[in-house]
């Protein structure tokens, strides 16, 4: 029989598709109703004393965040290198400069590091879900965003959720995440003075309650432009996905935890044997969401294929960024040696809740049979 394991499945269940049909059924697609409860109720969940602010991805929400902190050209702001490329093309959407920065060995960036002390800004990642240091960041004094698109749940080593960090926390909604919805990202700890400018910025700069102007029957006026915006709203199907999900995040967080605990200890018995292996651990003193298990392995492109060939769908996360064209052309060469290291040795092994355990099984086998035959 043929085996064929994903690297990644959304977790759907009857309560998503129940909720989707609701919404396609009361005829109001985009953003309304169900946005304005995601917003309310992942704020709680975040322990965040105002709503969140809903946007149709977490790159917008890098983007709409930072220009609420006046980002731009003048500015240079900290990157690790060790992300997606939404994190520094945001950056880069704002005419700011990107200062790539290396990591640390939880693949989030490094805290001692002193060119932290000549950028503007600190745009953080929470490396597979791994909760950044932030105590670490707050002693270079400087303002500090959290791309937190791979982190739900996770607390920091201040014991707290993201909404009483006292920082903007960005996430993503999107199909692979903890938390998944066909699309979206939401915004966490944005002054009232941010958020206002936010939610305009997220509909075409239109004046408030703008995403009411076809039900709202109190008023016959249109809204006006105020500011240039554009268009990074999420819909109320997207929402309602979301939301249920959000009921089942115990339920979700426990089965990928499961599976990131067997990947470990897997790690920990093919070192014991002697070999040449690694994995990104959790931070010290946070309580980090199991996103992605990050296994190390050396000629890491001929055990993706031998997995492939057997079956099993792998990730990288990441090809560091400033080895990236783009950015080697902008910046010139940069040494940075961890993000390096891990770019060229990771692995994302298959991590999602309906992972069944005959198939984590065999995925254990069968890398297990890799090494075992490579000391043959």
């Amino acid at each position: 029989m043929m085996v064929d394991i994903p690297f990644c499945r959304p977790s759907i269940t009857t309560a998503e598709l129940t909720a989707v049909k609701e919404c396609v059924a009361n005829g109001w697609l985009t953003m309304g109703n169900e946005v304005a409860k995601l917003e309310q109720e992942f704020a709680e969940f975040c322990e965040a004393d105002r709503p969140g602010i809903a946007t149709d991805s977490c790159t917008s929400a890098l983007f709409l965040a930072m220009k609420a902190m006046n980002i731009g050209p003048d500015n240079v702001v900290a990157v690790p290198a060790l992300t997606f490329a939404a994190t520094a093309n945001m950056v880069e959407a704002l005419g700011a400069k990107v200062k790539f920065v290396d990591v640390g060995i939880d693949g989030c960036i490094d805290t001692n590091n002193n060119e932290l002390f000549d950028v503007d800004l600190i745009l953080a990642v929470d490396y597979a879900g791994n909760a950044v240091d932030i105590e670490g960041l707050r002693k270079f004094n400087k303002p500090i965003v959290i791309d937190s698109a791979e982190s739900h749940g996770a607390i920091y080593n201040i014991g707290n959720k993201s909404g009483k960090t006292g920082l903007i926390h960005c996430y993503s909604f999107y199909p692979t995440k903890i938390l998944a919805g066909a699309e979206g990202g939401m915004i966490i700890g944005a002054t009232d003075e941010q958020a206002e400018k936010i939610k305009r910025w997220r509909l075409h700069g239109l004046s408030s309650g703008a995403e009411n102007r076809y039900t709202d029957r109190s008023s016959s006026s249109f809204p006006v432009v105020e500011d240039i915006g554009w268009k990074h709203n999420l819909s109320d199907v997207s929402a309602a996905i979301i939301r249920q999900q959000l009921k089942r995040y115990e339920e979700i967080y426990n089965l990928r935890r499961s599976v990131w605990i067997g990947y470990y200890f897997m790690t920990v018995e093919l070192q014991t044997l002697g070999y040449n292996v690694g994995c990104i651990r959790e931070g010290p003193n946070s309580k980090s969401a199991p996103y992605l298990f990050v296994f190390l392995v050396e000629h890491r492109d001929n055990f993706m294929k031998y997995m492939l060939n057997n079956g099993i769908k792998c990730g990288v996360h990441f090809v560091p960024l400033h080895l990236h064209p783009y950015y080697v052309n902008k910046y010139g060469k940069l040494f940075l040696p961890l993000a390096e290291h891990i770019g060229e040795t990771c692995v994302s092994l298959p991590l999602y809740p309906d992972l069944s355990t005959i198939q984590f099984d065999y995925i254990v086998d069968k890398i297990r049979t890799y090494f075992m035959n490579r000391s043959n």
